[in-house]
């Protein structure tokens, strides 16, 4: 028997994998960004979107860019799901349905992609703010 949440954790590498266009993501990361999304939103599509998204994972880059805008397009909880994966990995933080910024874990923030494009650490943590500048 095969552990759900290891299958889950596969499928949320896929999916995040394929939004980001990077091969190589951080395996901590993945879990602990896994958890925030699910503390967010519980029943969020990780299997229909990891299904629909993995036959388009060997497409070159730029068809596979528009067909996953045009599934993405087709389904607004994907959509949606889809913007709290990127948000999470660039920002390290997720936001609730009123825009408020959720408390993540300690090590959520510093492992942000966002670090890394900048090119430089992290500062501190994250000040929690309200959805109005969002």
């Amino acid at each position: 028997m095969v552990d759900s949440d290891a299958i889950r954790a596969e499928q949320f590498a896929l999916i995040s994998r394929l939004l980001i266009d990077a091969p190589n993501l951080d395996a901590v990361m993945a879990t602990v960004y896994l958890a925030m999304i699910d503390d967010l939103d519980g029943n969020w599509p990780i299997e229909p979107m990891a299904t629909a998204l993995a036959p388009l994972a060997p497409l070159p880059a730029d068809e596979r860019e528009r067909k996953i805008v045009d599934l993405l397009g087709k389904n607004p909880s994907w959509y949606a799901s889809a913007s709290n994966i990127l948000h999470v990995w660039y920002c390290g933080q997720l936001a609730n349905a009123t825009g408020e910024d959720m408390v993540g874990p300690p090590a959520a923030h510093p492992g942000a992609l966002a670090w890394g494009l900048r090119g430089r650490p992290p500062c501190g943590p994250p000040v929690p703010r309200s959805g109005a500048g969002r």
